[in-house]
């Protein structure tokens, strides 16, 4: 299985199991015609075109994550960076599971 295949699963099951993950969206400013109009654009969308956009705006929220991080903790190095950024995407206990993970299998690998 692919990484991402089982990264998505998990993220899913994340959010299933996260009840907060269940509550009403948020307001929105944007017109049901409006949404209508980007919903049908979106479908219309070749997928290449969709993955492209999707990598674009994953690495411009990496982006900014980072740059929130080094404002709020000057001199934060990158190691500091990468977890914050799959402790808010992962869930805190998620992360800890996948940092132990990570750890026991470098350190099987040393």
């Amino acid at each position: 299985m692919r990484w991402w295949l089982y990264w998505t699963e998990v993220w899913v099951k994340s959010l299933a199991d996260d009840p907060e993950s269940q509550s009403m969206p948020a307001p929105s400013d944007t017109s049901n015609e409006a949404e209508r109009v980007l919903i049908d654009a979106y479908r219309r969308m070749p997928f290449p075109v969709k993955w492209r956009q999707m990598g674009s705006i994953y690495r411009t929220a990496k982006l900014l994550h980072a740059a929130g991080v080094r404002q709020r903790i000057p001199g934060a190095t990158e190691e500091q960076i990468r977890d914050d950024w799959m402790a808010a995407t992962l869930g805190e206990d998620l992360f800890r599971e996948v940092k132990e993970a990570l750890c026991a299998r470098h350190e099987a690998f040393s």
